[in-house]
């Protein structure tokens, strides 16, 4: 049987890099801020269809709204990857270096 705190505890001591830790933590933080940006444009603006005066911003934050499902994507991986590589590194030692 495979106990999983031991495993996350073997994974703590060898770890990733701080930089790779920081850029992983760093794209999982723009992906949830782009979640929280998706669902405050269906709160607070229009649908585009409905807007008559489209001007350039307006382009700009309709655009850059439309990721939030790619963005829950996005977060979740991350959220699993390190157990993954944990368990991968346990059972595959060789492959993993």
């Amino acid at each position: 049987m495979v106990d999983i705190r031991q495993s996350f505890r073997k994974a703590h001591e060898k770890g990733l890099s701080n930089a790779a830790s920081a850029h992983l933590d760093a794209i999982q933080g723009i992906a949830a801020l782009t979640v929280l940006i998706a669902h405050a444009r269906h709160l607070l603006l229009i649908d585009w269809g409905q807007v008559t005066q489209r001007n350039l911003l307006l382009k700009l934050a309709y655009t850059t709204t439309v990721f939030g499902h790619q963005a829950v994507i996005v977060f979740f991986i991350l959220s699993g990857a390190g157990p993954l590589f944990v368990l991968i590194r346990q059972f595959t030692p060789h492959a993993c270096g």
